[in-house]
């Protein structure tokens, strides 16, 4: 008690102790909430990679790709702890929109491994078909999707049809 006593006298005499405690404490409760916050962000950051890229990525350091993919591919997916592995090509390209010339990278996929992986079908999607599964002319000339050549033609399930054959 005399140990109190002594300790809340000190403290109202000299108020730089107290400023000196108000001050640790605040700086302990924001250490606190940015670690939380940034503990969910970090969550956040890790699950949207891991929708895009997987869990792991092995690359060459070459330009000229990695010979013998398909082997590693196989010897990966005999693995236990492996799932499933796809390859994916990257390269830079360039974009022109509008008289702007844009660097971009592009990359190759092979979409049904991909899917097995990544949440690709969630994340990426493009078709020219409503939801009776008939090609629809207002998603053609939508400004937002992609447009294929005029001269193509498509069946009822989207798929493009040969060189002269039309919708009956």
């Amino acid at each position: 008690m005399y140990k109190m006593l002594l300790i809340l006298k000190y403290l109202r005499r000299k108020l730089a102790p107290m400023f000196a405690a108000v001050a640790v404490t605040l700086c302990t409760m924001m250490v606190i909430i940015v670690i939380s916050v940034m503990g969910g962000f970090l969550d956040m950051l890790r699950g949207a990679a891991r929708k895009l890229t997987g869990d792991v990525v092995v690359s060459a350091v070459t330009l000229s790709g990695m010979p013998y993919y398909e082997q590693m591919i196989e010897s990966l997916e005999d693995l236990p702890q492996v799932e499933s592995a796809s390859p994916v090509i990257r390269t830079l390209g360039l974009l022109n929109l509008s008289g702007r010339t844009l660097g971009v990278v592009i990359e190759g996929i092979r979409p049904q491994e991909m899917a097995k992986i990544v949440s690709f079908s969630e994340t990426l999607h493009w078709s020219t078909l409503d939801e009776s599964g008939v090609v629809s002319p207002e998603l053609l000339d939508s400004s937002l999707a992609l447009k294929p050549p005029d001269d193509w033609q498509f069946d009822s399930e989207g798929k493009k049809l040969p060189q002269g054959k039309g919708l009956s």
